[in-house]
């Protein structure tokens, strides 16, 4: 008997929270079960963490259906991304451990190629140009300049459409199931209002571009409790919610006892 998917729509979901949240231990575990029952899925992660490699030494030495892509720039993801699905069959499972690192991803590849200089390097020049200029100015000038490292009406569309293309490519034009992790990053007065209204009632949004949550079906949020982890759906696709759930095995409460998988 393997577990089984028992509809033709595919599983795209993502899990965020702080650290040490499960986030991780979760897709271990619904690989855990593939291969405990026999299943022929394997598992394709792009680390952009650089963790997975530990995580499987230390916790799951067994399991011989991951694959490991260590995911570093956006040249890596875009790469890995070719690399995971040109073979890629539906019933496998397409992971991107941390995916809110790729929209820090587009930012450097930006930087690279329209300025020739990493990131860092970038920033700083901005702000100690702006630093010469306010010197100058008379004691007298109450305006001061703001250079702002990266313009909004010029670069941050172009550094958009760098990530619209690598979701795109991981969550539309993928036929195997997707499943995401990303850290927790605090909603602040400066968010989007339609990014407020869904994450507000836990004061969390998923770290990377802040409308990341949209190119998924299920969005889950973990959060730290006396047991361990407590589980909390975000949205989801015609589903029950889980609502302060304490996590013990992911595949169980949520797989199959959500999602209405089974063994076959």
């Amino acid at each position: 008997m393997s577990i089984h998917c028992p509809r033709n729509a595919r599983e795209r979901i993502l899990v965020y929270g702080t650290t040490g949240t499960s986030k991780t231990y979760s897709w271990l575990n619904i690989a855990d079960w593939h291969q405990r029952t026999r299943s022929t899925a394997v598992f394709h992660v792009l680390d952009t963490d650089n963790s997975v490699i530990d995580e499987l030494e230390e916790g799951y030495p067994h399991l011989q259906n991951v694959t490991v892509y260590p995911t570093f720039n956006y040249n890596d993801f875009r790469t890995n991304l070719d690399k995971a699905t040109a073979f890629i069959n539906p019933d496998d499972w397409l992971i991107v451990d941390m995916v809110g690192e790729l929209w820090e991803m587009c930012q450097r590849h930006f930087t690279d190629q329209v300025f020739n200089k990493n990131i860092e390097s970038h920033f700083l020049a901005m702000r100690q140009e702006m630093e010469r200029y306010n010197t100058t100015r008379s004691s007298s000038d109450k305006e001061q300049k703001r250079l702002n490292p990266l313009e909004g009406f010029v670069d941050w569309p172009t550094i958009n459409k760098l990530n619209q293309g690598a979701m795109d490519q991981l969550c539309l034009r993928n036929i195997s199931h997707v499943y995401c992790t990303s850290k927790a990053q605090q909603l602040t007065a400066q968010d989007d209002e339609t990014v407020r209204d869904v994450y507000s009632r836990f004061g969390y949004r998923p770290q990377g571009q802040k409308f990341l949550g949209h190119y998924f079906r299920t969005v889950i949020f973990t959060q730290r409790s006396k047991q361990g982890w407590k589980l909390n759906s975000i949205k989801d696709r015609n589903r029950g919610l889980l609502e302060g759930q304490d996590l013990t095995n992911f595949t169980t409460q949520y797989l199959k006892g959500i999602g209405g998988w089974q063994l076959v």
